[in-house]
């Protein structure tokens, strides 16, 4: 009974503190992209999703590694004029996580997105050409991401047929949530009704033993 109680105490301890932040991404690149998730900000990391439209938004998510920096990384490759541009919206699922603008949201166009012409290294700040559309790319009229956002590249100009751009997730959740202090969180209320009623058995039990 006593093992009972201690599996199902560290089974609904597990499935408390192991709630994962996701990052939702909207977004179109000139011509095709590749959007990637990484802890490390000079690889490229997980690809979770990519296009290959300029004119169609696409909508991705993925799982961010818990208790340690992020990296948002999309790769932007233009078959046509070399504009390489990109448009997009990206969201937090939970505070624990932010971007470097200090909230769960980034449009591009933010300073907290960085761009570079060379891969996933030397980051410069984008060049914003046109808000939410405009310019080449003509006004979406639709809400798949706010009008805020702008068309962006390469810091420097237009040249260029293919861009890196990257965005710092930092991890600023309770620490307590980390591997190597899981005995500072706070055991749920779950936890406890369950360990109070396995108690009430456990003594009814010996209870009846005796008599």
């Amino acid at each position: 009974m006593l093992r009972f109680f201690m599996a199902a105490c560290a089974a609904l301890f597990v499935a408390s503190s192991a709630t994962a932040t996701t990052l939702s991404a909207n977004l179109q690149g000139d011509n095709e992209y590749t959007i990637y998730m990484s802890t490390d900000d000079g690889t490229a990391g997980t690809e979770f999703g990519s296009g290959i439209n300029w004119s169609i938004m696409g909508s991705h998510a993925i799982a961010l590694t818990p208790g340690v920096t992020n990296y948002l990384h999309v790769y932007v490759y233009d078959v046509g004029p070399p504009l390489a541009g990109l448009l997009g919206e990206f969201t937090l699922s939970s505070t624990d996580f932010e971007f470097a603008n200090g909230s769960q949201t980034l449009l591009t166009g933010d300073s907290a997105l960085r761009v570079s012409q060379t891969g996933w290294e030397n980051y410069v700040a984008t060049n914003n050409v046109a808000p939410h559309g405009g310019h080449l790319w003509g006004w979406r009229a639709d809400d798949e991401i706010s009008d805020d956002a702008f068309w962006v590249w390469n810091g420097g100009s237009a040249s260029g047929a293919e861009n890196f751009f990257s965005a710092e997730i930092a991890y600023v959740g309770d620490t307590q949530l980390l591997p190597d202090s899981p005995a500072a969180v706070p055991l749920p209320a779950s936890v406890l009704l369950l360990g109070g009623g396995l108690g009430a058995l456990v003594v009814a039990r010996r209870r009846r033993r005796a008599v």
